[in-house]
């Protein structure tokens, strides 16, 4: 098993792509693009740990549109996969979030 709770993810956004950063894979760097319902126009990217279950890696997305969408990743699969298989295997579809009104 492979414990997220000492391991430091990170993310950025290049080119409406989001990137998570897994150093417990050879190839650290892995797209988020073939995850389900994954928004087009992305240009920011926050991470946090939820607070229940705690080997859920919280992912929200800021769109070129002012949308925010947010997808879960569960990190206690087999050793993690390669590429592209990363976010598919360990996220949920994202789904849109609705920031409170101010």
């Amino acid at each position: 098993m492979f414990d997220p709770f000492d391991t430091n993810f990170t993310a950025y956004v290049a080119d409406g792509t989001t990137w998570i950063r897994d150093p417990r894979t050879a190839e650290p760097w892995h797209s988020l693009a073939s995850v389900q319902d994954y928004p087009s126009g992305v240009i920011g990217v926050s991470l946090t740990e939820a607070a229940v279950p705690f080997n859920t890696l919280l992912i929200t997305v800021l769109t070129s549109a002012g949308t925010l969408a947010q997808s879960a990743c569960i990190l206690t699969a087999p050793p993690p996969p390669p590429g592209s298989a990363w976010g598919p295997a360990y996220c949920s579809a994202f789904t849109t979030i609705t920031p409170p009104a101010s």
